[in-house]
């Protein structure tokens, strides 16, 4: 996948608004308004699966503007999960955290459950963000979703480029960096 040398000011968010900035979950928010995330984990899957195989994408009936939609959407969900995560590693203050006895009350509670993370992950869904991005900081995630992007339209794979086992770890954690994001979303109202 793709990996370079970054400058630290690479790592600012470059596709929020000013007040998406100050709260991160406005953007949260918005990106699960469409749903929950399996919903977003299909579109990824499918998105993964245009990146390894020697086929391209393109909705019969929109083309492929639903990728491109998917793509400034993921972007957009990235950058505000990393200012949340950088908003409260400074205020040393971890909203969203819960006890162990409180599990249960929300796997009853909620529609939609995490399907990606430990239970110790779920009751703190920072370590989450915070392992997705020493993995991949947030131009490397900008970057790899870039590369996707091509593959995905491209009539070639470039398997050298985007080797199918570097593609299936960042999917996945794009997917666990989705469940964090939808714990964070449910609880921080």
């Amino acid at each position: 996948m793709y990996r370079r040398e970054t400058a630290p000011w690479e790592h600012f968010p470059k596709n929020l608004t000013i007040s998406e900035l100050l709260d991160p979950l406005i953007t949260i928010r918005e990106y699960f308004e469409a749903g929950p995330p399996k919903k977003r984990f299909n579109k990824i899957d499918r998105w993964q699966y245009f990146v390894i195989k020697e086929d391209f994408y393109n909705d019969p009936n929109l083309g492929p503007e639903p990728l491109l939609l998917a793509y400034d959407q993921n972007l957009r969900f990235m950058e505000a999960a990393y200012l949340l995560l950088l908003k409260h590693n400074d205020l040393n203050r971890f909203p969203g955290r819960i006890a162990k006895d409180e599990l249960e009350v929300e796997r009853r509670a909620w529609d939609y459950y995490p399907i990606t993370l430990t239970d110790d992950e779920i009751i703190d869904p920072y370590t989450v963000l915070e392992n997705c991005f020493k993995e991949f900081p947030p131009q490397t995630y900008r970057d790899n979703l870039h590369a996707w992007l091509h593959a995905a339209l491209s009539t070639q794979t470039d398997h050298d480029v985007l080797p199918p086992s570097e593609v299936i770890v960042f999917h996945d954690c794009i997917k666990r960096l989705i469940d964090a994001g939808w714990l964070l979303k449910q609880r921080l109202k």
